[in-house]
């Protein structure tokens, strides 16, 4: 695509969960959880949703990390635009 480039994060946040995990919700759950997202112009992510549950603990605190990242905004022409993303996080 001539003119356009992609954004990239800048700075990244691990979840982090200090509450125990209820018993529905154990840390040996396997799986992947795919979280949609728009990127806006300033580089923030916004509107992110669920697309593929896992655990409900776990989608909680991807959507709190994923919520404070920030990234390099894409652009179109040389000017910032909001793109739409989906991250996919393996949980092993």
């Amino acid at each position: 695509m001539t003119g356009a480039s992609f954004s990239t994060v800048l700075g990244a946040s691990r979840p982090q969960n200090t509450a125990p995990y209820p018993e529905a919700s154990r840390p040996d759950t396997r799986g992947a959880v795919v979280l949609s997202l728009d990127i806006d112009e300033t580089g923030r992510p916004v509107d992110v949703q669920v697309e593929r549950y896992l655990d409900p603990i776990l989608e909680s605190d991807l959507t709190a990390a994923v919520k404070q990242w920030r990234f390099e905004p894409a652009s179109k022409d040389g000017r910032p635009v909001t793109v739409h993303a989906t991250l996919t996080f393996i949980h092993e």
